[in-house]
């Protein structure tokens, strides 16, 4: 008799290999990879000739863990060269610009994520990305590419108990490389998609007393939000529906129009129930 793995089975123990991830003080070395390497083919090995769901399910709990440690192990050491160094890099930005269309007074300095195309005139084939810390306005904007001089460090972070791991969040977002601009030139001035959209709502979402809600909710960007509304938001535990679910009812949005469009291309009945209460409206 065969014995299969339901999908929602194999999927919740593929996550629970990857959950020692949040425990582990560090990854393991070489040679442990290498005897999980073996253990694993020992269970295939005996999974194939026993089929058993015991042994399927403990290969894909090895296989899990395995795999998330040796990604996590890959990205630090495509990262480790590059820390604490001077280099010069050509990036393109990825963080949107909020600043240059408000009435807010620009900081003095704050983080912008770029991502690394060439350091030192030589091409990465991995995307890595970098944190600059960007002293001088004017900010760039998203989608631009720069050439800049940068000395580079790790994120660090404190091991008290209780406090934010910092360290192992910017890990998991793989942004543990930051640095502070030395130098900068701007190569190519072209702004993506979104951060045309964004200078485009920017003079209208200025607008209101509740701007920088309204830019969290419709484009995830929490810069803009004043200290009263992100206590309000830490308090009730609603600051990261704030960030996601605005994207969910842009994309709602943009699904219904396109339902009601479609309606009204391919039936003549459709015009009758398209008013104001529509997406199209």
């Amino acid at each position: 008799m065969q014995y299969k793995v339901a999908y929602d089975l194999g999927l919740l123990c593929f996550s629970l290999g990857c959950l020692p991830l949040l425990f582990l003080t560090k990854l393991p070395s070489i040679y442990s990879s290498y005897l999980l390497l073996l253990i694993l083919t020992m269970i295939v090995g005996i999974s194939i000739f026993f089929r058993k769901t015991f042994w399927i399910i403990l290969g894909v709990l090895v296989a899990s863990f395995l795999w998330s440690t040796q990604h996590a192990v890959s990205y630090l050491q495509t990262v480790e060269q590059y820390i604490d160094q001077n280099l010069t890099m050509e990036v393109v930005v990825k963080t949107i610009n909020l600043l240059p269309l408000t009435s807010i007074d620009a900081p003095q300095g704050h983080y912008i994520d770029f991502r690394i195309q060439r350091i030192n005139d030589q091409f990465i084939n991995s995307s890595l990305t970098i944190a600059l810390f960007w002293k001088n306005a004017p900010f760039p904007s998203a989608g631009e590419l720069w050439q800049v001089k940068v000395k580079t460090k790790a994120v660090h972070s404190y091991l008290n108990q209780g406090s934010f791991d910092s360290q192992r969040f910017a890990m998991a977002n793989r942004k543990i490389l930051l640095g502070t601009v030395v130098e900068a030139s701007q190569l190519k001035n072209t702004k993506n998609f979104r951060q045309q959209l964004v200078d485009k709502a920017l003079p209208y979402i200025n607008l209101f007393d509740y701007g920088d809600m309204m830019l969290a909710l419709a484009f995830g960007e929490r810069f803009r939000l004043t200290s009263q509304h992100k206590n309000v938001m830490l308090q009730t535990g609603i600051a990261h529906l704030m960030a996601i679910s605005g994207m969910h009812i842009m994309l709602v949005a943009y699904l219904g129009k396109k339902v009601m469009r479609g309606l009204q291309f391919f039936y003549l009945f459709a015009l009758s129930i398209i008013g104001c209460h529509s997406p199209l409206v």
